[in-house]
């Protein structure tokens, strides 16, 4: 797990194989060899029988097999990379803040490679890249596979554009309570290596666990944060908003005295969803251009004490 407030959080618990395979598969951080060695050691040291798979949410007929044959497919898109068949490369750049640039071609992945290096050494702001294995002709034989970079460019992930979501790990679902309670501040990494900040709002609980592990799918492990952006040329000098559908397994804690100045707004909000203060007084604050006062307020009552 990415989060070292949750893998600090679950550092006695019992995960079983299954569970630490789909674990391992999420990781933004760890390269994919890594991955594939993780995960081929997991299939070597447990059986099918003691893979514990009726705790994850899958497709597998057997979820040892799936796993190895995952690994099988992704050994075969690195090697992809090397083959002389009839392929393009595109290499996809997008710097933090920005939309991605358009793809750049190139007729060998040696090439596709070399520019993405040249573009991470050039970049003044974080950025993640992908390159696309392109068929020339649409044979049954051929896949697009897609390579992900992440902002310390590390090769994380890759997809093959026809892989049955049954060979994916990506989408199972394991159901990992989290360290957080309801209104808390947290942040979270994005795939550029910033960091974001936001407050919970409606997190399922402990009681819901079950549920989740019987019902669950992939949506489950996403959250909604309450977050706010800073934006000199809006009239009130920027704007709440909600960031959907954040993966839980980035988060991690954060303080008052953590957050930005730009973002200590969003104590605001963490009062209101922890009951100290009610939606008409945000709005009548937030309404009557006055979160500048509120704030200071804010700050002489130790960051949004009573």
């Amino acid at each position: 797990m990415d989060s070292p407030d949750i893998r600090r959080y679950h550092r006695n618990t019992a995960f079983t194989p299954a569970e630490q395979a789909v674990l391992i598969s999420m990781s933004v951080k760890q390269s994919v060899t890594e991955k594939m060695a993780a995960l081929r050691q997991l299939a070597a040291q447990y059986s099918s029988a003691e893979f514990g798979a009726d705790r994850v949410r899958h497709t597998f007929p057997d979820f040892r097999e799936g796993v190895l044959e995952y690994v099988t497919r992704m050994q075969e898109a690195l090697e992809k990379r090397y083959e002389p068949d009839a392929v393009v490369f595109s290499v996809i750049c997008t710097e933090a803040g920005y939309s991605e640039e358009k793809p750049v071609y190139f007729s060998n992945f040696e090439e596709a490679y070399s520019y993405l290096n040249e573009q991470h050494a050039e970049y003044m702001q974080p950025f993640s890249a992908e390159i696309h294995r392109i068929p020339l002709e649409n044979a049954r034989t051929q896949v697009e596979y897609i390579y992900y970079w992440n902002s310390e460019h590390v090769l994380y992930d890759m997809q093959l554009r026809e892989c049955a979501s049954s060979l994916d790990l990506n989408t199972c679902f394991v159901a990992v309570p989290l360290p957080f309670a309801e209104g808390d501040l947290v942040k979270c990494p994005d795939r550029f290596g910033n960091v974001n900040y936001g407050v919970i709002h409606g997190l399922w609980n402990e009681a819901d666990d079950e549920r989740h592990r019987e019902y669950g799918d992939i949506s489950d492990m996403l959250l909604n944060l309450e977050g706010y952006t800073a934006n000199r040329t809006h009239a009130l000098g920027g704007f709440f908003h909600r960031i959907c559908d954040v993966f839980s397994l980035w988060l991690s804690a954060c303080t008052a005295e953590e957050l930005p100045e730009d973002q200590k707004y969003l104590l605001l909000i963490q009062d209101v969803i922890q009951g100290r203060m009610d939606t008409f007084q945000l709005l009548e604050s937030y309404g009557t251009n006055q979160l500048q006062s509120t704030m200071q307020f804010f700050h002489a009552n130790e960051l949004g004490g009573e």
